[in-house]
């Protein structure tokens, strides 16, 4: 996005207390904001960056950091614009969430790194608990779809389709913002840990 969007500020998971865009709303806001991440925090985070000539903002939210408060995910029907990024295979993402947990690897950006660690981790699968993940976030993933399907400023986009190839999910979020991104970019695929499972 930054390689395509005039002047943009772009934030990782922005409405959790804890999350890793914490330095950038203090160096935006001039200040440490001790407030809830609410609508309320999403005005001034909005009136900051314009004041500070940032054209663009990108961030990103998940079902479950402010799953009640329909008056900040009702702030987003307006003026901009919603990908909702799906997971085809949720049991997939089940297995990637407890092999970062067992490894504390989120991120694996080095190919020979996770080669390597696809033999080193055994992860037991609780059947249970993976259907019941896996129940959860369809039902987050239908809800969030029925609720927003009818906004002109609502799109889809498969976490499976991001980097097969990269270039498609690069034309697909341009053409959403309607922008001309028809030249190289260089973007770090983020390989998805792989290990072996008991059942």
């Amino acid at each position: 996005m930054d390689k395509c969007l005039d002047t943009p500020i772009i934030f990782k998971e922005i409405f959790r207390s804890a999350g890793d865009s914490k330095k950038l709303i203090h160096d935006l806001l001039g200040y440490e904001y001790m407030g809830n991440f609410d609508a309320s925090f999403w005005n001034i985070f909005c009136d900051a960056a314009e004041g500070n000539n940032y054209k663009n903002i990108v961030s990103k939210i998940f079902y479950y950091h402010n799953p009640s408060d329909r008056e900040l995910w009702n702030a987003f029907d307006k003026d901009h614009q919603i990908i909702h990024l799906i997971r085809a295979n949720i049991f997939d993402f089940f297995v990637s969430l407890k092999i970062a947990q067992e490894t504390g690897k989120w991120k694996n950006k080095n190919e020979n790194e996770n080669n390597s660690l696809k033999s080193s981790v055994m992860i037991t699968i609780n059947r249970q608990e993976a259907l019941d993940f896996i129940k959860l976030r369809t039902d987050q993933t239908l809800a969030l779809r029925e609720e927003k399907k009818h906004l002109d400023n609502y799109f889809e986009l498969f976490y499976e389709d991001i980097g097969e190839p990269i270039e498609a999910c690069i034309q697909k979020v341009a053409s959403i913002y309607e922008l001309d991104c028809n030249y190289n970019i260089e973007i770090g695929n983020k390989k998805q840990k792989t290990k072996k499972i008991l059942k």
